[in-house]
């Protein structure tokens, strides 16, 4: 199966959250092309009326919202999704999402923040390199477009995740102190 399958078909990781049957090898390289796909996939078209959806980025990010929750997934795992996402968010380009990207890339991380075994650290970690991607394009004079995509991009995905982990009234200890936490790096960008 051909790394394209993958992304745009998420049930095979799906299915195995569910119903174990991976081997950890196998979940280790699906999680490692998964996160080059991300990486390396420039084109962040959504819906083009010839073909109708494009999307990987957002069919990327429920791959990984599936590979979040397996339980194969080892705290180290748990840093390089939100690495990708992170560096994905803030990569260089002219392209604001636009067809919920953002919000499915939020999705993915409420998977990880979800877990029993999340890891805070990991998680304040990725707030202050997402907000340190932002004063970066704050900072640029003159004004780079560019790198205000990425700030755009970062802006819009943690909103989502704040409105998706606000409309939780009791949450875990872990959760709520990583809702704080991300409400006070909104509050500053």
């Amino acid at each position: 199966m051909t790394l394209t399958l993958i992304v745009a078909d998420s049930g095979p990781a799906a299915r195995d959250a569910a119903q174990p049957c991976l081997s950890q090898g196998d979940f280790e390289s699906l999680l490692d092309a998964a996160l080059v796909y991300l990486r390396d996939e420039r084109d962040l078209r959504g819906w083009q009326s010839d073909v109708g959806w494009i999307h990987s980025c957002a069919h990327t990010a429920d791959l990984l919202k599936f590979l979040a929750r397996n339980r194969a997934l080892t705290a180290q795992g748990q840093q390089r999704i939100l690495d990708g996402i992170q560096a994905k968010l803030a990569a260089p380009s002219d392209h604001v999402y636009g067809f919920g990207e953002d919000e499915r890339l939020a999705r993915a991380i409420v998977s990880i923040l979800a877990r029993a075994d999340f890891d805070p650290a990991a998680f304040e970690a990725f707030l202050a390199r997402s907000s340190e991607a932002c004063k970066r394009s704050r900072d640029a004079r003159p004004f780079d477009p560019v790198l205000f995509a990425g700030e755009q991009n970062t802006t819009h995905c943690l909103s989502a995740l704040y409105a998706m982990l606000a409309a939780d009234s009791e949450p875990r200890p872990d959760i709520a102190a990583a809702r704080d936490a991300l409400l006070a790096t909104l509050g500053a960008l």
